[in-house]
């Protein structure tokens, strides 16, 4: 399964490669259980019918910015050039990472870039933020806590009853 999983997006097949050759029983199918099984946040019923439908929706489309994926990754989501290495470069004053507790993207990646720029003569300043209860789209997962994390990253306060992400790392 990996091999043909590998061959398939090398290739330059992508998730809505798929869905656009199944009839549309099937794809919906696939929309809803993706929305089932990676976004138990979503509770609401009318929530879930509607981002699937959305998701589905989407995968029908003529596909364009969807083969990015296979120029900027590698199967399985490995970059081809990764940016960890060359953000302590960038002439901005800040760069935030924000992950899920639950992300299947590595937390540390953030943590090194933070402690590569702290120790840098210049470079941005790093700020890392874990959101509680979220994996990779921790934006539907637990928006409240990314919102806040969103809120400090550029910079402003935190209402008194707003929830506070996890600091995970700062620089400078």
């Amino acid at each position: 399964m990996y091999g043909a999983l590998k061959s398939y997006w090398t290739r330059g097949y992508t998730p809505g490669s798929l869905v656009r050759t199944l009839p549309e029983g099937r794809g919906r199918g696939m929309a809803r259980s993706y929305v089932e099984g990676r976004l138990p946040a979503v509770r609401a019923e009318d929530e879930r019918s509607a981002l699937t439908e959305y998701l589905y929706t989407n995968a029908l489309l003529p596909p364009s910015g969807e083969y990015c994926l296979n120029a900027l990754l590698r199967p399985f989501a490995y970059a081809h050039r990764p940016t960890g290495g060359r953000i302590a470069a960038l002439n901005v004053p800040h760069v935030a990472f924000v992950y899920g507790t639950d992300d299947w993207m590595d937390v540390r990646g953030g943590t090194e870039v933070a402690a590569a720029c702290g120790g840098a003569a210049k470079g941005p300043a790093v700020e890392v933020y874990q959101i509680r209860d979220a994996g990779h789209l921790l934006m539907l997962d637990n928006w409240e806590e990314f919102n806040a994390a969103l809120v400090l990253a550029c910079g402003g306060k935190l209402e008194k009853d707003a929830p506070e992400p996890i600091r995970v790392a700062a620089s400078k």
